[in-house]
């Protein structure tokens, strides 16, 4: 069964505790690491759904549809109608011709110089996420697509391991475990980063076009 959500990999986590570790306690250390993994690998890269371009108009909302932030933008790309109609990607606006200002809701992009012409879906935008602060509360929520947590579930589950087993004078302390986990967790963050390298295809990285 693929995994969805953190709770999905506590399959990975309750046999190293000896099943002594509160919930609670596994789902944070999970949540941790995510952020910790996306924010150092930064792996979790999307092209955001296509935004309607608009005659003279230099301000674009960008919402993030994941319990996540946005930590940069990767590109922008502007597009013509012919070149939407192609299927076909924009031209490159360099980082220097527009700023971003990050919200709650997602951010702010401001365009230096605004379009001549509306075109419909003609604003292309790929970002970095990283998953909020303080979302780990919720078992069932969706907190990272699902071939991230796929793709790297064991490498998330080994952070949180070893995040658990460092914690001083509980059951299930162990610096040793804790130590081995931490390097296959760095294995994770290094494999991830070579999976950037080989580019991405459709949001997902086309290593991983099976997930």
């Amino acid at each position: 069964m693929l995994a969805n959500k953190f709770d999905d990999l506590f399959g990975y986590i309750v046999p190293e505790v000896g099943g002594q570790c509160p919930v609670v306690l596994m789902r944070q250390a999970l949540f941790s690491a995510s952020r910790e993994f996306c924010l150092r690998s930064q792996v979790w890269k999307e092209t955001m759904d296509a935004i309607n371009l608009v005659e003279d108009q230099t301000e674009y909302a960008l919402r993030v549809p994941w319990e996540a932030r946005i930590e940069k933008i990767a590109q922008v790309r502007q597009n013509t109608e012919a070149g939407v109609d192609a299927g076909i990607d924009g031209a490159e606006i360099l980082p220097k011709d527009y700023t971003f200002e990050p919200n709650e809701s997602g951010g702010t992009l401001t365009l230096d110089v605004a379009p001549q012409n509306s075109v419909t879906d003609g604003l292309e935008v790929d970002v970095v996420y990283v998953p909020h602060m303080g979302k780990a509360d919720a078992p069932g929520r969706h907190q990272l697509p699902q071939w991230l947590m796929n793709r790297y579930g064991e490498a998330l589950a080994a952070k949180a391991m070893a995040e658990l087993m460092s914690m001083p004078q509980r059951n299930w302390s162990s610096t040793t475990r804790a130590a081995q986990h931490i390097r296959t967790y760095n294995r994770g963050i290094s494999n991830a980063r070579r999976d950037l390298l080989a580019g991405y295809k459709n949001r997902v990285p086309t290593a991983l076009e099976d997930y």
